[in-house]
């Protein structure tokens, strides 16, 4: 489909414009831009989430649905049971969504994405740790154990790179590049705000 070493920095962009959407989405859910100007902020998040998924599927359709297929299912691991606008619980929607990639790519393509996602978020759980305890936020690391996570980590990390050693590569610098970026760009705005 992709001329030889394009294939991976296509893999990388889609990766990155995904966790952008993801890292967007995932801040207003759990409301951590409320110093912010909200009206603006909440527009500017639907706005580029839709431009950065639509970009991010022409590069790579299989990497980008996989990727945020599987945040929807490992951020639905925490209210599995709850019953969402489609009359549906957290499990079934997640199981259909799994279905869904299973039929359109691989269940390959779709496991080692949950796997990678699955990283993301124990890393980020721990190092959001206390800041997810003090303001009630849902954390493995603090539903479970630092240790307990950690571990849990080393063996995802250690079973994506035996399964798809490349997808590990990507989807970590794209993770680290996102946070770095994310972290300068918010520091720069709220500098901005306090002028």
């Amino acid at each position: 489909m992709y001329v030889g070493g394009y294939d991976v920095i296509f893999k990388f962009i889609a990766s990155l414009l995904s966790g952008f959407t993801i890292k967007l989405i995932d801040d207003y859910v759990d409301d951590e831009l409320n110093d912010l100007d909200q009206m603006n902020i909440y527009k500017t998040i639907l706005l580029y989430s839709i431009l950065f998924i639509i970009v991010a599927a022409g590069i790579h359709v299989e990497y980008t649905v996989t990727i945020i297929s599987s945040c929807y299912m490992v951020g639905m691991f925490h209210d599995m049971y709850m019953k969402l606008p489609t009359k549906l619980r957290g499990y079934q929607e997640s199981i259909l969504l799994f279905l869904i990639n299973v039929y359109l790519f691989s269940f390959y393509a779709i496991i080692t994405s949950l796997i990678a996602i699955s990283i993301i978020q124990l890393i980020d759980d721990l190092c959001d740790r206390k800041w997810d305890k003090k303001y009630g936020y849902k954390n493995f690391a603090n539903q479970f154990g630092k240790v307990e996570i950690i571990i849990i980590s080393f063996i995802l990390i250690i079973l994506l790179a035996m399964l798809e050693y490349r997808k590990l590569l990507i989807i970590m610098m794209a993770y680290t590049l996102i946070h770095f970026m994310y972290k300068k760009a918010l520091h720069k705005v709220k500098r901005r705000e306090n002028i």
